[in-house]
């Protein structure tokens, strides 16, 4: 895969997984977090991605917002 083909895809998945996560959620603790996608990293054959999200200021439990985006993984892939 190219780089500028592997760099359209990174950039593509995070703008969706942004979308998905901000609007899409159903977990009220995700919900309450206002999370962000910050970024998106791709294994060498672009088959796995490693999504890193970042919460707002005001989250107290960080933790369990973690558990709760490893819980909804299956609905956000």
């Amino acid at each position: 895969m190219s780089g500028r083909r592997r760099a359209r895809l990174r950039e593509e998945l995070q703008h969706e997984l942004a979308s998905i996560v901000e609007f899409e959620s159903r977990d009220p603790i995700v919900r309450a977090a206002f999370p962000t996608v910050m970024d998106v990293q791709l294994s060498p054959d672009a088959r796995y991605a490693k999504v890193y999200v970042a919460a707002g200021a005001d989250v107290e439990d960080k933790e369990a917002l973690q558990q709760a985006l490893i819980h909804d993984r299956g609905f956000y892939r």
